[in-house]
C-alpha cells in the first residue's frame, strides 16, 4: 500500500516519477482530469527512467 501523499513533505521542483506519482494518485479513485501546467523541457535530474515513468502514468490516464 502506497503511503498518504503529502505534497509539502517535497522539494521543488519535483521529480517526474513524484509527477507519475499524482497522476496515479488522482487517477484511481477516479479523476477525469490532471492538469499540470509546466513543461518538461529538461531530462529529470534523478535520471532519464523517471521522466519513462511520468510518462507511462500519463498514457495510463
Amino acid at each position: 500500500m502506497r503511503p498518504a501523499w503529502n505534497p509539502t513533505a517535497s522539494e521543488w521542483p519535483w521529480s517526474r516519477e513524484r509527477h507519475g506519482y499524482v497522476v496515479h494518485y488522482l487517477k484511481e479513485p477516479g479523476a477525469k482530469a490532471v492538469v499540470f501546467d509546466l513543461l518538461f523541457l529538461e531530462p529529470d535530474r534523478l535520471g532519464e527512467e523517471f521522466d519513462a515513468v511520468v510518462a507511462e502514468e500519463m498514457r495510463a490516464a
